[in-house]
């Protein structure tokens, strides 16, 4: 991409909203504070597991499932719904603003590009005063999947009418960056202050990035076209929307298929001969002690031709101890 690009996208989950305050929630049901990097970290992954497998579970469900595999399923449904409400009252970070009129002001468009519901995100942008800033609310809904697939991001190209190339996104999370690099998008990394401490905003020539930019200088740089350049070549990975099949690969059969079709039938009549040997000696066995003798007693004399057996041998070994000391 030369030059600024036309529009920029924002995440909005940990990027422009804080999800700090529902830590004070996650204490208020008994739960440690520390839980809630974990339940993010988990929502995210079962989201992204299950759209690698073609199914798409709405935002909200996977957190709460996550919240309650986290718990061992010992939060209340009036407990999981309070802390579910806080999302409705997340605030955006400080510099949100700020980078936000600087796209806008500089006229490139901004649209928002989330994996929670359109409700949610758009509710946000409307709460904390980045309405007038944003062109367009983008939700993974849209398509059915859970970003970093490609299909995402080449979604936001199309309904914001520009081609990747045009198009840039700034996020949080390397993943999301990724995911979008290989979409042919430039990609920015703005993160948030932890605890009172602001972790640098780091870059590398991998995301076209600068080092050292939070959210208002990546967008202030995004918005002068300053020092991002073209995305490095890297080979794209083709993008299907989910309803599209998949086309299994013909199937070949094994060089050897003939050969270990053939030995396990030899396996299967060994098996057989065997069953009926043991099977017919125990009978010619009974024949002869009761004087008689018929055609099992030659069929046991022929199978045994092909085993290391003798006919006597056979005998004696198939016939019960009680007619070994008949008379």
């Amino acid at each position: 991409m030369s030059g600024r690009p036309a529009v920029v996208a924002f995440d909005v989950i940990d990027t422009l909203m804080s999800l700090e305050p529902l830590r004070a929630r996650l204490t208020d049901i008994g739960q440690p504070p520390g839980l809630l990097e974990a339940w993010y970290t988990r929502t995210l992954r079962d989201g992204m597991a299950l759209s690698a497998t073609g199914d798409f579970v709405s935002f909200t469900e996977v957190a709460e499932a996550a919240l309650r595999g986290l718990t061992n399923y010992t939060v209340s449904e009036s407990q999981l719904a309070s802390v579910m409400a806080g999302f409705g009252e997340l605030p955006a970070f400080p510099d949100a603003v700020p980078a936000l009129s600087a796209l806008s002001e500089a006229g490139v468009r901004v649209a928002c590009l989330t994996n929670g519901s359109s409700y949610l995100a758009s509710s946000f942008v409307n709460r904390t005063g980045l309405g007038s800033l944003v062109d367009r609310v983008i939700s993974v809904e849209e398509v059915y999947r859970w970003k970093p697939a490609g299909v995402v991001y080449l979604y936001a190209a199309s309904v914001m009418g520009v081609p990747a190339d045009r198009m840039a996104l700034v996020a949080a999370h390397d993943w999301d960056c990724h995911g979008a690099k290989r979409a042919g998008m430039t990609t920015g990394v703005g993160e948030q202050e932890v605890r009172g401490v602001r972790r640098a905003v780091r870059g590398t020539g991998r995301h076209g990035r600068r080092p050292d930019r939070g959210r208002g200088q990546a967008a202030g740089a995004l918005a002068r076209g300053d020092g991002l350049g073209a995305p490095d070549a890297v080979p794209r990975v083709p993008c299907t929307p989910l309803a599209s099949p998949a086309v299994a690969p013909p199937y070949h059969r094994p060089a050897n298929f003939a050969i270990r079709k053939l030995s396990w039938w030899i396996r299967l009549s060994r098996w057989i001969r065997a069953t009926i040997v043991a099977t017919t000696l125990r009978r010619s066995r009974i024949n002869r002690a009761s004087g008689t003798c018929g055609i099992e007693g030659a069929w046991a004399a022929f199978c045994c031709v092909r085993y290391p057996v003798t006919w006597r041998q056979g005998r004696r070994a198939f016939r019960p101890r009680s007619l070994c000391h008949t008379a």
